[in-house]
């Protein structure tokens, strides 16, 4: 009886498994610049975006981290502060990177609060209906199982392609060492 309930176990698992993963695959062959047509950008905090990055074009040939987080989750108070003196140290030397919260939040103003209160100075996908299925999109396309995930992307100048340059660019933020921000750095 154990034995078949074990197997029954893992068999049911490796189904789950099968389906996510065709869910993964289906979810990446769709076009960056399909899957951003007619998505909009807020400021994290709320306000408006500025210097032309509302929507998709202002991404175009730039290092894109979609950043994964939440007000609710632990982990991510501890690991926003990294991210946020890794972007303001970069902006200050002409770094090329642009990260966008993808918020996990049920509410907007839980996420306006929470980047007001790290000082996020990045972009967001607003709390709409049609951005709420980008943020599941996203989720499922780069298969982000929990979070703070920080997800590195070349974007191409054309905006239709999107290079995955890590899956793990909080774990190198914590180590310290950021190879794709080397290979992107401007001269």
């Amino acid at each position: 009886m154990i034995g078949g309930l074990q197997r029954a176990a893992t068999d049911a698992e490796a189904a789950v498994k099968a389906v996510r993963s065709a869910a993964v695959s289906g979810a990446a062959a769709v076009p960056w610049g399909e899957l951003l047509r007619g998505a909009t950008f807020e400021s994290a905090d709320g306000s408006p975006a500025s210097g032309g990055a509302e929507g998709p074009d202002g991404l175009r040939g730039r290092t894109v981290a979609l950043y994964f987080t939440a007000s609710w989750c632990g982990p991510c108070h501890t690991f926003t502060p990294k991210l946020v003196q890794l972007y303001e140290k970069l902006r200050v030397v002409g770094g090329d990177l642009e990260v966008v919260m993808v918020s996990w939040d049920d509410l907007s103003d839980d996420r306006k609060r929470y980047a007001r209160q790290h000082g996020m100075p990045w972009l967001s996908l607003p709390h709409s209906n049609d951005m709420r299925k980008l943020t599941d999109e996203l989720t499922l396309r780069y298969d982000v199982m929990g979070i703070p995930t920080l997800v590195v992307l070349e974007v191409s100048a054309d905006g239709k392609d999107a290079r995955v340059l890590t899956r793990d660019g909080r774990m190198d933020i914590e180590r310290g060492r950021t190879p794709w921000l080397a290979q992107r750095a401007r001269p």
